[in-house]
């Protein structure tokens, strides 16, 4: 049996989207989006996060993913599915991520959305980069 794989991509090549200026805590409810292909993706397994944000301003930042947006700390908290953190703290202005070989369950609240906050240390300005999540769909 084949497996179905899915991609969700939010790029923003020329900084001028504003995808990833919006800064937002950890703690706040997640509001931006990447939207997944195929779409109607539920329930599967993230094998892969690979992420680079390029501010205007050098500031670090922290990505977080979740699988809906819920307000809340404890909520929030508990549909989080990738901190950055685990990966590196203080993700670093122009550095590429590429966290692979992950295995971490999901089941999205709203067929395929993933949610996404950027905790930036400081004003961004225009930020050009990529947000890319990719897995197994499961039934």
């Amino acid at each position: 049996m084949n497996k179905v794989t899915f991609k969700a991509l939010k790029l923003d090549e020329a900084g001028t989207l504003n995808y990833f200026e919006t800064d937002q805590a950890e703690t706040d409810t997640p509001t931006l989006t990447i939207k997944t292909a195929p779409s109607k993706v539920k329930k599967g397994r993230i094998r892969r996060v690979h992420y680079r944000l390029n501010p205007t301003n050098a500031v670090t930042y922290d990505l977080y993913i979740f699988m809906a947006s819920k307000a809340g700390n404890y909520e929030s908290e508990a549909m989080k599915v990738f901190d950055s953190n685990d990966v590196i703290a203080d993700s670093a202005d122009d550095a590429e991520y590429d966290g692979q070989l992950l295995d971490v369950p999901f089941y999205l609240e709203d067929d395929g959305l993933f949610y996404y906050i950027i905790n930036w240390s400081g004003a961004p300005g225009n930020t050009t980069g990529y947000i890319v999540v990719e897995g197994e769909v499961e039934d």
